[in-house]
């Protein structure tokens, strides 16, 4: 179980909390998921080889690392999920501004998944079993108040993935 206090991640282990490494010193860090063997994903802000941002991380053995970047110069954005395959979904903020969906494979490979929905915001919430789930949103809607198109991807070797479509807004 993870959780966060004072801009910091923890992971429970039972009743004993512990606070997970920060990638940058001072940074704020939040833990959002685990998979069955330990690995964690999240976020972590600060700065990295010169560069400052909000990077998406895994941490493994307790060691943060940042997941590759592609978009802004100034990366933003979370690692939402993990399976245990070891496949990760999130988002990052692109260069024109919009946030995209991204999956970053167990074998290393950055998939930007919103570039199947232009001119929409798109963030991956979920990952298992070859499908990613998330969620869209219009321009201009406030992810943090208007109801979310539901959306669906599912990953395949040959073709990398494909949209699987639209879903009804959440009533």
């Amino acid at each position: 179980i993870m959780t966060a206090l004072d801009s910091r991640a923890i992971r429970w282990d039972g009743t004993v909390p512990s606070f997970l490494a920060e990638l940058a010193p001072g940074g704020a860090h939040g833990a959002l998921a685990i998979n069955n063997a330990g690995r964690i994903v999240g976020y972590s802000t600060g700065t990295v080889d010169g560069v400052t941002g909000r990077f998406p991380v895994v941490w493994e053995g307790g060691a943060p690392r940042p997941l590759p970047r592609a978009g802004a110069e100034t990366p933003f954005g979370n690692a939402q999920d993990i399976d245990d395959a070891g496949n990760i979904v999130g988002w990052l903020r692109m260069e024109n501004g919009e946030d995209h969906a991204m999956l970053w494979t167990a074998e290393g490979e950055l998939i930007d998944l919103g570039a199947s929905l232009p001119g929409l915001q798109s963030y991956a919430r979920g990952v298992g079993g070859g499908v990613v789930s998330g969620v869209a949103f219009r321009p201009g809607q406030n992810p943090d108040l208007d109801r979310p198109i539901l959306v669906r991807w599912t990953v395949r070797p040959a073709t990398r993935y494909t949209f699987d479509g639209f879903y009804a807004p959440v009533a």
